[in-house]
């Protein structure tokens, strides 16, 4: 699949994503920092951290998984999270 190619369905994916209720979509970097969020003002007032979950890098990055689906909470606020490894370019 050429770049633009992937940019493309990339962003297709995520408009797809973003229209449904009570949805984020956030970026992080190779080293799991945040780079992007559909929802600055979690991180912004440190509800999150700005580091990706450190068993999802561990997954990634020592596993080589591909894909991670998680339970997560914030106090009383139970939700689920798929967490996805895009390929750089």
């Amino acid at each position: 699949m050429e770049r633009k190619d992937f940019i493309k369905l990339t962003s297709m994916a995520a408009a797809t994503l973003l229209a449904q209720p009570a949805s984020a979509l956030n970026l992080f970097d190779t080293q799991g920092h945040l780079i992007a969020s559909s929802q600055p003002a979690i991180y912004d007032n440190n509800i999150l951290s700005k580091m990706l979950n450190p068993l999802v890098y561990a997954s990634f990055i020592e596993q080589k998984e591909k894909s991670l689906l998680l339970s997560e909470s914030i106090g009383l606020l139970k939700y689920k999270t798929v967490y996805v490894a895009v390929r750089s370019f």
